[in-house]
């Protein structure tokens, strides 16, 4: 569930590998916040 007033762009889908290195990197971030 998306927090209250935040939106997300999805350009295109991509394949399974895709998806993973883009929640890595995400989760990444959060880390380094």
């Amino acid at each position: 569930e998306l927090e209250s007033g935040k939106w997300v762009k999805v350009d295109g889908w991509a394949d399974v590998e895709a998806a993973k290195a883009e929640i890595l990197q995400s989760y990444e971030r959060a880390q380094n916040k």
